[in-house]
């Protein structure tokens, strides 16, 4: 568990509060998860890690856990729209981050819709680096960067 200012960083390994992480994917995201992908959600295969103001869910990451691969595929980072430009985006990076730092992996990978221009000035201020465009990528047709750290 790490902290930072007024949030507290962790991973959590329960399905107890899991209605939280649906609900603020959908306040958030236009492609959301439905609440019975949430529901379902297999943590033998992924790390979940939430920002928490007291016990508040203000945002998360979801990622890979590490299997035989190069890199470590981030699914979603969400941080409520209140809570924005106070470092829990970047505090949930360097968790995962830490936790692959552990493994033989190489780093973090994730894409980034190229409409998002906010989301990727964050990723590169974060030492993030473009390896390619994927074209359709999102269900609304918007085109993605593909990024890695390493």
């Amino acid at each position: 568990m790490n902290t930072s200012g007024n949030y507290t960083f962790r991973e959590v390994f329960t399905k107890d509060s899991i209605l939280d992480f649906y609900h603020l994917d959908k306040e958030v995201l236009p492609s959301f998860w439905s609440q019975e992908s949430w529901e379902n959600l297999k943590f033998d295969l992924f790390h979940l890690y939430g920002a928490f103001e007291t016990e508040k869910l203000v945002g998360f990451l979801l990622c890979d856990k590490e299997h035989e691969k190069e890199y470590v595929y981030i699914h979603k980072v969400v941080v409520a729209f209140d809570h924005r430009f106070k470092k829990i985006g970047s505090g949930l990076l360097n968790l995962a981050l830490m936790r692959v730092s552990m493994t033989r992996i190489l780093g973090l990978s994730l894409e980034v819709s190229c409409e998002n221009e906010g989301g990727i000035k964050f990723y590169q201020r974060l030492g993030f680096k473009s390896i390619g465009r994927r074209e359709s990528f999102y269900s609304n047709g918007e085109d993605a960067y593909s990024m890695v750290k390493e």
